[in-house]
């Protein structure tokens, strides 16, 4: 449901989207359709997102540029830094609004 509502405001703002329901889907993707950009939930099944940046940052050696966007963030624990030390390159806390998520994902890929 999240997906799609998150495609659904991506695709308004512009932007094609291709979904995957895990993180070993999203691997398979990234051969047959290179994005410009990724954006990911550290809580998925199959393979968690920090897994996802592992196998995306020292395994694959690409530099597509992700954003995290997650509702299991403690900033207070850390958890921001740990996931940009993972390879994020932003990360935000869900609920992110419509117009939030495009400006973000926008400065992102302009830096």
């Amino acid at each position: 449901m999240v997906r799609r509502l998150l495609a659904a405001i991506l695709e308004k703002g512009g932007y094609t989207v291709f979904q995957a329901g895990n993180g070993i889907e999203a691997l398979g993707c990234l051969d047959s359709n290179p994005p410009d950009a990724i954006i990911l939930d550290l809580l998925m099944p199959v393979m968690d997102g920090l897994k996802f940046l592992h196998e995306l940052r020292q395994v694959r050696n690409q530099e597509v540029p992700v954003l995290v966007l997650t509702a299991s963030l403690n900033p207070a624990n850390g958890d921001k830094q740990r996931v940009l030390d993972a390879g994020a390159n932003s990360v935000a806390r869900k609920p992110l609004k419509g117009p939030e998520l495009l400006q973000q994902l926008q400065q992102m890929l302009d830096s």
